[in-house]
């Protein structure tokens, strides 16, 4: 692609206190969502220098369990980026103001709640951070006659297909969300293999392998390979087995059934997950560039920035090393 994703170490804004205001607009807040995107995903990029095999001589549990931590800590830092840039232009151009880009399902709450949103009342800040979405944004943006502003809505469409709702891949949301309601991914690496393997005359048994134990007050114990979606296409199915303990063989869907099924936990590879993350952040790059162009037309620093004067250099071992 040709994307350097090293550039994202440039800061493009200092504190937001050295900025001007304009009516109309809320400039230093954007600025301040500016500076926490950066810091956002200067914190994914730091994490996933950890991730990188090469970053490591072996490859033992104690690095794998390192790896996963920091692969971790990447996907949610970069899940939280997507939605704290959508609030540059959500507090730069007031867009909770325009009623009409309230739509969908819950668009006559949501005007109510706008309404509520008075400007220097008692948590009026929080309260319009709380409203801000990709639908209401990308609405704005739409209707503008600004052609960067139309361009950012459609760059951020392509973006929300590919890496935000995309049946067709684990996507750095889904994998958030995972991991914020079953704990964590299991990866591959750390995974233990199914070591049980059952023959026949020395020949592998196929399909599902009942374990019936003669006594009517225990289950009957299936052992089967995992072939039920969407569970299935996220681990190894070819080598993989559930068992399901079944006590109601005459209905399957009783409550009195368990099944292997759903005790499973996603089972992703660490490239596969960190290469979704190199990805996204490779896509989202033109993006950030746009909002951060976007942000610079209302933004004039009146703090002139210090004439710093070569100093003496220092040497900080000397600070600390015993004389």
């Amino acid at each position: 692609m040709g994307i350097d994703i090293n550039e994202y170490s440039i800061k493009r804004f200092g504190s937001a206190e050295d900025y001007l205001e304009i009516k109309g607009k809320e400039v230093r807040l954007a600025i301040v969502k500016a500076n926490d995107l950066y810091y956002a995903i200067s914190e994914a990029r730091t994490e996933l220098s950890y991730v990188d095999s090469e970053y490591y001589e072996d490859d033992g549990l104690g690095v794998k369990l390192v790896r996963y931590m920091h692969l971790k800590n990447a996907i949610q830092d970069l899940n939280r980026a997507y939605d704290i840039a959508l609030q540059i232009p959500w507090f730069l151009f007031r867009i909770w103001n325009e009623e009409k880009i309230f739509t969908g399902k819950n668009a006559r709450n949501a005007k109510k709640d706008a309404k509520k949103i008075s400007r220097n009342n008692e948590d009026w800040v929080s309260n319009a951070e709380k409203l801000c979405n990709y639908n209401y944004v990308k609405n704005y943006l739409e209707s503008t006659s600004v052609e960067k502003n139309k361009k950012l809505a459609t760059m951020l469409k392509n973006f929300q297909q590919k890496h935000i709702i995309n049946k067709n891949k684990n996507t750095i949301r889904e994998l958030c969300n995972y991991i914020k309601h079953k704990g964590n991914i299991q990866p591959k690496e750390l995974s233990e293999k199914t070591k049980f393997k059952a023959t026949l005359n020395g020949t592998p048994l196929k399909g599902d392998i009942p374990f019936i134990i003669k006594k009517e007050s225990m289950p009957d114990n299936i052992m089967k390979k995992i072939d039920v979606e969407p569970v299935a296409k996220f681990i190894d199915k070819e080598n993989e087995f559930v068992v399901d303990i079944i006590y109601d063989k005459d209905n399957s869907k009783s409550e009195n059934n368990f099944y292997g099924k759903d005790i499973l936990k996603r089972n992703l590879s660490f490239d596969e997950m960190y290469i979704e993350c190199i990805s996204y952040l490779e896509d989202f790059k033109p993006i950030y560039d746009l909002y951060m162009e976007i942000l610079e037309e209302y933004s004039w620093n009146f703090i002139p920035k210090p004439k710093i004067k070569n100093t003496a250099e220092i040497y900080m071992n000397e600070l600390y090393q015993k004389p």
